[in-house]
């Protein structure tokens, strides 16, 4: 068997090369790397796929669930408040990312949290224009040292608590830990700070790094149920250094003289926004906000099973020459345009009175079969649909959250364990809508379980 030793270490060597040194996808690094063992005979077929049976990495996968449906329902920005505004650098970011994660780390089990804030870090990461794989490891270090402060940060702590009084006699109070692990921490954060700037790869695509250039005109109309009413344009964070570009509101009919962040948001409010498909998307989901033509033209798909769809205006489109509202783009096409862009640039009036013109791109909020419905059309160019567009499901955030909560309380004090308590919460999750199949079936599951099977099976 001396060969296949020096053969696996020398295998599990260039997989760890080429997952620091490429930009090739880790689950195919790790998948390359199992077909290889595998065909050389180092393993077999039950060896291979032993890995997908591991309740570790099923507990995981089972939690991306749940995490989607936090994503999906909006009670991300519930658990999550600190991911707001826009940090100056890097280090203030990565200070943002493990400060909340570190404390509850301290009280709550790791896996959880760090599934739970994966997708919110992910989808801040883009708003403020930093890479993501700058962020995801000091999320993982904050989460595996957090644990090291508290006597339940980790299942490990309470094993060994336990071994050592029932040898010694000697009970391990709560925080008597903490004085070995937060040291640990802060020199873990003075790592991260000093290191990260050359360690940690930036994988952002070339789009994400030259921004999009494109321009659209968004026009959203503020509801009663709106959490914004009364509030300021600077406290609801309507400003240039979050990427909101306002450049006119309407109210009762009249254009505000004058815009500023002290300006206040009632109820009505016409807010004309411009801004990429990043700003769009965030708009649509911000609770209380509903675009114009929407309210105007109701579509017969329930909101949140609805889609952002990017559409090119041919030359041979039928409502050339005519207004939005004119032209019954809404019955002819069942889709509300949320917002449009001309050459790139910003237009001004509102979205309803705008005439199209061939080359115009439009955001279309629409069912997700407009797609195959159109895409041999000789009306649009360019057809795609944006992922992760959909509006959250408001209504059931805080369902969502306390299923969540029960879920973690099951796991740490019921005896029941993380694999069943969340086999249990994801059930719940999907019985009461929280997200439906499709929405789950995009989650991280299947890549995480391609990425970490190989892993266990070697």
């Amino acid at each position: 068997m001396e060969w296949q030793m020096w053969f696996t270490i020398a295998s599990v060597v260039l997989m760890f090369v080429m997952l620091a040194k490429t930009k090739i996808g880790p689950e195919w690094i790790c998948l390359g790397t199992l077909v290889l063992l595998l065909a050389v005979g180092i393993l077999d077929p039950g060896q291979a796929v032993i890995g997908m049976a591991n309740k570790g990495m099923l507990t995981v996968a089972i939690l991306f669930i749940v995490a989607a449906a936090i994503q999906e329902t909006g009670a991300i920005k519930l658990i999550t408040p600190f991911l707001s505004g826009k940090p100056k650098t890097l280090a203030g970011a990565q200070l943002r990312t493990m400060v909340p994660t570190t404390v509850l780390s301290a009280f709550l089990n790791n896996t959880p949290v760090v599934a739970i804030f994966i997708p919110a870090i992910s989808a801040w990461a883009k708003r403020i224009k930093i890479p993501v794989s700058k962020l995801m490891i000091p999320l993982s270090y904050a989460a595996v040292l957090g644990g090291t402060c508290t006597l339940i940060g980790t299942s490990t702590n309470l094993v060994v608590s336990g071994i050592f009084e029932k040898e010694t006699g000697i009970k391990i109070a709560f925080f008597e830990i903490a004085k070995v692990g937060f040291p640990s921490v802060i020199v873990m954060y003075g790592a991260i700070f000093l290191l990260s700037r050359w360690l940690l790869p930036d994988r952002s695509s070339a789009i994400e790094q030259m921004g999009d250039p494109k321009e659209y005109t968004i026009e959203m109309e503020v509801s009663l149920s709106s959490g914004l009413v009364g509030k300021t344009l600077g406290q609801a964070g309507f400003t240039s250094e979050n990427d909101y570009n306002i450049i006119e509101i309407i109210r009762e009919g009249e254009a505000l003289p004058t815009i500023d962040r002290e300006t206040e948001i009632k109820e009505g409010d016409r807010l004309i926004f411009v801004g990429g498909k990043d700003t769009v998307s965030e708009l649509q989901k911000t609770k209380g906000l509903t675009p114009v033509l929407e309210r105007m033209f109701e579509i017969g798909t329930p909101r949140p099973d609805r889609c952002l769809v990017e559409v090119v205006v041919s030359p041979s489109n039928r409502l050339l020459g005519r207004s939005i509202v004119g032209g019954h783009f809404r019955q002819v096409y069942n889709a509300v345009i949320i917002a449009i862009s001309r050459a790139g640039k910003q237009i001004k009036g509102t979205i309803g009175n705008i005439v199209l013109q061939p080359g115009d791109t439009l955001l279309l909020e629409t069912h997700p079969s407009f797609y195959e419905r159109n895409r041999n059309s000789r009306e649009f160019y360019l057809i795609s649909q944006l992922e992760e567009s959909s509006s959250p499901r408001h209504n059931k955030a805080i369902f969502a959250s306390l299923v969540l909560v029960a879920m973690v309380c099951m796991a740490s004090f019921g005896g029941l364990g993380m694999f069943k308590a969340s086999i249990f919460a994801a059930a719940v999750l999907l019985i009461s809508r929280c997200i439906t199949p499709s929405q789950h079936c995009k989650a991280s599951t299947p890549r995480f379980c391609w990425l970490s099977s190989p892993h266990l099976a070697s």
